[in-house]
């Protein structure tokens, strides 16, 4: 579960100029807007980071005409990105005693926003449904009884890891490990994350489907079964796993954005789904291996499949700390690749030489422009 609430230490605090009520603190990476006079430097503070939904609490009753939603914003001028509050809160909701970088997230009941692939999931699931489901799903307290009674399908992490890389505001303290070492860059994609994952055992052959958090056991109508059938993807993944040399216990996996249609506005105006994959990763009885953008490219060019990887943007050296986020936040301003009217979501910075080490770098001027 991805730590949305956490305690953290004010950094730095500078004045808004002509502001009388507001002024900037900086917790890590991030900077915030918050009420003036309300912290000092070096003190402690939860922070909720952006895409967080706060409960409905009289705590945050001012939040509420933004619907509980912690986004991007712009005051004055200045981008406040995530909320600052103090650690005093905690006592509302029965935490007395805290220590720094502690999750706070299921404790206060704080939760992600994700509409579009909730959305889309039930729409799938309907389509599926017999009359008198579809019949039961109208109603609010019969929607509750089917909600209650669904089966969810974990994710598979003992298989494969998530796809969520951490933002490079929360590693400000410990980036000095991709300081003089190559590193890759590409586009992020604002889609939805999928997984696919193949083994061809003894038996029983296992073709897995996932979401970003669940494992879709039944084919249906979603995106992510869509592009299985569309790509071909079982019958790619069993060419990798041939030419790979894996064993019959190995497992294959590729991970990928989902773009198109209803997905996240369609903000790149794609007229059918597809699917642009960003990791390739096997899982033997020997280790776990995940492969850099050239190694993978390479390895599709000679097992002659036809997937697509993310944009591609450069590769990069730095020698401080300091070097590393001025370039990230300069490389990371861009006009995306797959629709030149629009801002790039963002980048994904990766080590060439490990990949499973890695960040993400938001565009902010794309989370203004979309009100994220």
């Amino acid at each position: 579960m991805r730590k949305l609430a956490t305690i953290r230490i004010i950094r730095d605090i500078k004045p808004i100029p002509k502001a009388d009520n507001i002024e900037l603190v900086f917790i890590d990476g991030w900077q915030c807007v918050a009420k003036k006079g309300e912290f000092r430097v070096l003190d402690k503070c939860v922070f909720f980071e952006i895409d967080s939904i706060l409960p409905v609490h009289p705590i945050f009753a001012f939040m509420e005409k933004r619907k509980f939603k912690v986004k991007t914003a712009k005051f004055m001028k200045n981008i406040s990105q995530g909320l600052a509050l103090p650690i005093s809160i905690l006592k509302e909701f029965g935490i007395d005693k805290v220590s720094l970088e502690d999750d706070v997230t299921e404790a206060i009941g704080v939760t992600k926003y994700d509409p579009e692939a909730n959305k889309i999931r039930i729409k799938a699931m309907r389509e599926s449904y017999p009359w008198w489901k579809k019949l039961m799903l109208r109603y609010k307290y019969t929607r509750a009884i089917i909600k209650h009674f669904e089966q969810k399908s974990t994710f598979p992490s003992d298989i494969v890891s998530k796809t969520d890389e951490e933002r490079i505001q929360n590693l400000s303290l410990s980036l000095d490990k991709y300081v003089n070492k190559q590193l890759e860059i590409t586009e992020k994609y604002d889609g939805q994350s999928a997984t696919y994952i193949y083994r061809p055992n003894f038996f029983f052959p296992e073709f897995i489907v996932c979401s970003r958090n669940q494992l879709l056991k039944n084919p249906d109508n979603s995106s992510w079964w869509t592009i299985a059938r569309k790509d071909d993807i079982l019958n790619k993944l069993k060419k990798l796993h041939r030419h790979m040399k894996l064993g019959r216990k190995d497992y294959v996996c590729i991970q990928g954005e989902i773009l198109g249609m209803s997905i996240q506005k369609n903000k790149y105006k794609v007229n059918d789904y597809e699917l642009y994959v960003f990791n390739l990763k096997t899982n033997t009885s020997r280790n776990n291996k995940q492969f850099n953008y050239q190694d993978t490219k390479v390895i599709f060019n000679e097992a002659q499949i036809a997937l697509k990887q993310v944009p591609f943007l450069q590769t990069i050296k730095v020698s401080t700390v300091e070097e590393l986020q001025a370039q990230i936040e300069s490389i990371g301003c861009f006009k995306s690749t797959k629709n030149k009217n629009m801002y790039a979501e963002g980048i994904v910075t990766r080590l060439s030489s490990d990949t499973s080490q890695s960040f993400k770098y938001i565009n902010p001027k794309f989370l203004l422009k979309f009100d994220e």
